[in-house]
């Protein structure tokens, strides 16, 4: 949490940033409430780089080691991850296992990025429609 917060961070402020402000002066002007405006103006507009933010934050967390192992520790079936799983498989000599960890914890990874990138191009269309 403590490596990811500042990305995950800078993902919702970027999103957040991005809503044209005359959106929720207008809303405002209805006579809509901070939280109308948030459910109904902010959210719909913005769910997109919310979502990549949180998407990019979770594959940064996948490949999280060092933080990890310095605050939980290692026990098998507890607090390992997918990273720290593969270090110890290598040092116990199941390359083959670590191998497979790797390509599965690959295959997450581009599977969440494609995502995002999808994410991003409908957001940049969505921009230029304006």
């Amino acid at each position: 949490m403590i490596i990811i917060l500042p990305i995950m961070y800078q993902g919702l402020k970027a999103a957040f940033l991005s809503i044209d402000h005359e959106l929720v002066w207008a809303a405002e002007t209805l006579s809509a409430n901070r939280s109308q405006i948030f459910r109904k103006v902010i959210l719909p507009n913005c769910w997109q780089p919310i979502l990549a933010g949180i998407l990019l934050s979770f594959c940064r967390a996948m490949g999280e080691f060092g933080a990890t192992l310095m605050v939980a520790g290692y026990i098998e079936g507890k607090t390992d991850t997918i990273a720290s799983s593969i270090y110890f498989m290598v040092q116990q000599g199941n390359v083959k296992i670590a191998v497979y960890l790797g390509l599965f914890n690959l295959l997450i990874g581009v599977i969440v990025l494609l995502i995002i990138h999808v994410l991003t191009v409908r957001q940049s269309n969505l921009m230029r429609g304006m």
